[in-house]
């Protein structure tokens, strides 16, 4: 959709070589758009490794039951706030929209939470796999339970392997895209790898989650269950 009005005034373009991208305010709505969007993407990802970190090492739950809602609205607001407070940073840029150029504050807060969310979804992963390695080795004498918490080791390897390797996917290249923005290096390819790496992402964690998880709990509570089974035969 970005580079839409571009591709309709090609003609223009190839011609006159103008720059040429949507009007003003509709450019700087899209930018503003783009960055919700990123925002919430990161924050989702470092949201969901938490809760998984506070269900498995803490053992804690956080049941609201029809009040689910208020988990994410943390989130949602972050996600908001950010970019309503710098509307004056996004508008026309060349034959796309986004962040201005000499605006760069908002490129170098994306680049800070994205490696701060990496830390975090390594840190909460790697501690849940270390807790499930340490249940498995205290049953180990048991041959059922040994056998069962390794195929939850392996199922919970591959879920965090995955999620952390489609993370890294997606964002490298924002990274690489805001340091050129740094160094004022500007290229069609780069616009226009952004949009399709962002959609990647997200389409590769819904597939990922559905396959996972399923659209119900039972996946989660099995987990919960297999996993305070071996608990309680440890002791």
């Amino acid at each position: 959709m970005e580079f839409s009005y571009a591709a309709s005034k090609r003609t223009e373009f190839i011609n006159k070589n103008e720059i040429i991208s949507w009007p003003f305010l509709l450019c700087e709505i899209l930018g503003i758009f783009f960055t919700i969007f990123i925002l919430l993407n990161i924050l989702l990802v470092a949201a969901i490794s938490i809760v998984t970190w506070l269900r498995v090492v803490q053992e804690r739950h956080l049941a609201l039951g029809k009040y689910d809602y208020k988990i994410w609205l943390p989130i949602i607001f972050i996600s908001l706030i950010i970019p309503l407070s710098s509307v004056n940073a996004y508008g026309s840029r060349n034959y796309s929209c986004g962040t201005k150029v000499g605006y760069n504050n908002v490129a170098m807060l994306v680049i800070v939470l994205i490696f701060t969310t990496l830390t975090t979804i390594m840190f909460c992963y790697a501690h849940v796999m270390k807790v499930i390695r340490n249940v498995k080795d205290d049953n180990s004498s048991i041959t059922d339970s040994f056998n069962k918490l390794t195929d939850i080791e392996r199922r919970t390897f591959k879920k965090v392997l995955t999620y952390i390797l489609v993370f890294i996917l997606q964002y490298i290249p924002i990274i690489i895209y805001d340091i050129c923005i740094f160094l004022k290096v500007r290229h069609l390819v780069f616009d226009a790898i952004i949009p399709a790496v962002i959609s990647f992402g997200g389409i590769g964690n819904v597939i990922q989650y559905l396959y996972n998880e399923g659209l119900s709990d039972d996946n989660t509570s099995n987990y919960r269950l297999e996993s305070n089974e071996g608990s309680q035969q440890s002791h």
